[in-house]
């Protein structure tokens, strides 16, 4: 994983998280933990992207994921926020799969 996907992820999910909080925070008027929570899962978001994605490629290829019903139409954005929705809530068990799934390729090269 290069810096440049890091940070393009990284603020994506800050970007989702922060209007979920900027709405929930008017709302309930929420503590300052939620804003550090927030930054904390925003960090680990690429990590699980990533290791949601290479997971993914194992088992299938990537035309499948290029053609069909993931071709750009309505239901290919309803699948995105699908997609970024299950990354952020299994943000923690997915980023510690994408560290032993990186310390399990280092060692063997």
């Amino acid at each position: 994983m290069d810096k440049k996907f890091y940070f393009k992820n990284f603020f994506i999910c800050l970007f989702y998280l922060g209007v979920a909080v900027t709405i929930f925070v008017s709302q309930t008027g929420a503590t300052p933990f939620l804003f550090a929570y927030t930054i904390i899962i925003s960090a680990m978001f690429p990590l699980a992207r990533k290791a949601l994605e290479t997971l993914v490629l194992k088992v299938s290829s990537e035309e499948f994921w290029t053609t069909g019903f993931f071709q750009p139409s309505s239901a290919k954005n309803t699948l995105w926020v699908i997609y970024y929705a299950v990354i952020i809530v299994l943000v923690v068990p997915l980023s510690l799969i994408y560290v032993i799934l990186y310390f399990s390729t280092k060692k063997a090269t």
